[in-house]
């Protein structure tokens, strides 16, 4: 919201809400390869909106 030029009225507060999630070198190197796979379109997609968002952002609208 700041970044944006807004104004935060509440306070703002740190939560760890996993707190017993596992650390990543937890799980084996296949797993994490397959999560990766499953998930490399929706970084492409999150890639591509994050570009066209600030595009608007500096066009004004």
């Amino acid at each position: 919201m700041q970044s944006l030029g807004g104004e935060v009225h509440t306070e703002q507060k740190r939560l760890n809400a996993n707190v017993g999630r596992k650390p990543v070198d937890a799980f084996s190197d296949e797993l994490v390869e397959r999560i990766e796979l499953h998930n490399l379109y929706d970084l492409d997609l999150y890639d591509f909106a994050v570009t066209l968002f600030l595009g608007r952002l500096r066009k004004g609208g």
